[in-house]
């Protein structure tokens, strides 16, 4: 399929000579984190490369190749119905093969069928992308995506936005609609669970260079590759909290940034002074698959991570207390009664699918959100839109690139945040970036400047200036790849301590709230439905959607 790609960007080589092949009814899946290339493979594949970045190499592939986007939201249309989307598709596809131009009811009915292709009913064809869950939109974006009749599938980050039992659901679908069409497939993913469950093959991707390769049952099981055993190591447990989180420090080296030697000879566990001499190549190391390490020759043991002690925090005084609050948009009913505690110091979980009301509930604790009913009480006081303590609650969001102003250094956007903290309260612009663990150069950088998990911790630094007690972190990792993650969360659960911090942590994945969360909300239809100690409820679920909930967790990060 692809035979020496190269792809070159304005600076530097992006990906360097990348040959593999992706037969009929096979998945191949491409690993590795921000900056690894691997988003731009999938773009040549398709012929969607940004302007000012190239490619060379050949290229070939049977057929059409269809790309499903990570972000269903965006990617289809807001001001046209679902139906209307696919069938652009079905005319496009019918126009390609020659055929003549499907009329009214030909029309309807393919898109009906490939709806019903999907696990969706024919009604869906009426409704605009807003009015759908996310599970829903992505299943539409698939059947867009078949719409065109494709022969090979390319996934990219496909189920990032998803909680567990949609993830697992979604990634069936694809397996499904993949042995039924008899397609090959194409993944691109930081999401070793999800690759371990869809791919038969995989190439680990760093820095443009395949650092292994092989079947995806030996790459992953018994990596051989340092950087995939970092990888492999990062992804959070869902059935014990860790003492530690695994992880990798330091980021992808950027396109054209000078090396010598081995690529991530800089953070590499294993690194001897060799590996500095020359690049080393991609070479068999056993009968499944083949590396690109001058030191490890043969499968890597998987270091057993220290297991911490998990018991909640007492809650004999409240620092927030949330009573009876609710919120309607229009006729939608987002959040049902709600009540729910924090106490100084302690970290609370919120679990649910998109549409939830988990954020909703979010929204209207830090008054972005006005409730339609109920009470919220900060520090023993009411909190009414005219004596909210300026900076006392503080919001982490969930993407770092639309979270900071691009006109502005970062120094300047933390001065910004600076101005609603006490005099004597305030801290430095050098003193805030050490505690993200940035330098104190990074002031007169941009935010295009730095990579995904540097924005973020700018974002953190940026909620921390007003020296707020509580902070609220909005599906803050959702979009960092799983060695960045546990850079993120190490970095909360430590800030939590040294600042006596309390924290709502909001994710649909719980194995990230197990690592960061003393007690758990789990919410559904805008309804919390469960809630108590994080380990009792992912151990011992009670409600029905709870225990589907984990059920999916656990399969999906086993699979």
């Amino acid at each position: 399929m692809a035979e020496g790609l190269t792809i070159e960007g304005p600076v530097g080589t992006i990906v360097q000579p990348l040959s593999f092949a992706v037969a009929a009814g096979r998945s191949l899946a491409i690993v590795g984190e921000s900056g690894s290339g691997k988003t731009m493979v999938a773009k040549a594949l398709v012929g969607l490369l940004p302007n000012g970045v190239s490619s060379s190499g050949s290229l070939r592939h049977a057929g059409t190749a269809a790309l499903l986007p990570q972000d269903p939201f965006t990617s289809l249309s807001p001001v046209h119905r679902c139906g209307e989307q696919i069938a652009w598709t079905v005319r496009a596809a019918a126009r390609r093969a020659g055929r003549r131009a499907p009329g009214r009811r030909e029309l309807a009915a393919a898109v009906t069928r490939l709806l019903d292709e999907v696990n969706l009913a024919a009604s869906v064809s009426e409704k605009y992308p807003h009015e759908l869950s996310g599970g829903m939109r992505q299943r539409v974006s698939i059947a867009a995506a078949i719409a065109a009749d494709p022969q090979l599938l390319i996934a990219d980050e496909p189920t990032t936005a998803l909680d567990a039992s949609n993830r697992l659901e979604i990634l069936e679908l694809v397996r499904r609609v993949q042995r039924e069409r008899g397609l090959a497939a194409l993944l691109i993913s930081h999401d070793l669970g999800l690759v371990r469950g869809f791919a038969d093959d995989v190439l680990v991707l760093y820095a443009g260079r395949v650092v292994e390769a092989g079947q995806a049952a030996a790459v992953l099981g018994s990596p051989v590759h340092p950087y995939t055993a970092a990888l492999s190591q990062a992804d959070p447990p869902i059935d014990v909290r860790l003492v530690r989180l695994g992880g990798l420090e330091g980021s992808v080296p950027k396109p054209g940034e000078p090396h010598s030697g081995c690529i991530f000879y800089a953070r590499c566990a294993l690194r001897q002074e060799r590996c500095l001499e020359a690049e080393p190549a991609l070479e068999p190391r056993t009968n499944a698959s083949a590396a690109a390490c001058f030191v490890s020759d043969g499968p890597l043991p998987l270091a057993r991570p220290e297991r911490a002690a998990e018991s909640a925090v007492a809650t004999a005084s409240a620092l927030l207390e949330v009573a009876g609050v609710t919120r309607s948009f229009g006729r939608h009913l987002a959040l049902a009664p709600a009540d729910l505690t924090v106490a100084p110091g302690e970290a609370v979980g919120v679990a649910g699918e998109s549409g939830s009301g988990k954020t909703t509930l979010a929204r209207c604790i830090a008054g972005l959100e006005a409730p339609d009913a109920g009470t919220i009480r900060f520090e023993g006081v009411q909190l009414t839109p005219r004596n909210r303590t300026p900076g006392g609650i503080q919001v982490v969001f969930q993407d770092p690139y639309s979270a900071l102003n691009p006109a502005l250094s970062i120094g300047g956007a933390l001065a910004e945040a600076m101005r609603s903290a006490p005099a004597s309260a305030r801290r430095s612009v050098a003193e805030l970036l050490a505690m993200v663990g940035l330098p104190a150069d990074y002031a007169r950088r941009r935010p295009r400047e730095l990579s995904g998990g540097e924005r973020q911790r700018v974002v953190i630094a940026r909620a921390l200036a007003p020296n707020p007690r509580l902070l609220i972190c909005d599906e803050s990792v959702s979009a960092l790849d799983v060695s960045v993650q546990a850079q993120i969360l190490e970095l909360l659960r430590s800030l939590q301590r040294e600042l006596d911090l309390s924290l709502i942590f909001i994710s649909h994945d719980l194995a990230v709230l197990r690592q960061v969360s003393d007690r758990l909300y789990v919410m559904r239809h805008g309804q919390i439905i469960e809630q108590g100690p994080t380990a009792a409820v992912i151990d011992s679920p009670s409600h029905a959607y709870t225990q589907q909930l984990v059920a999916a967790s656990t399969e999906s990060s086993t699979a």
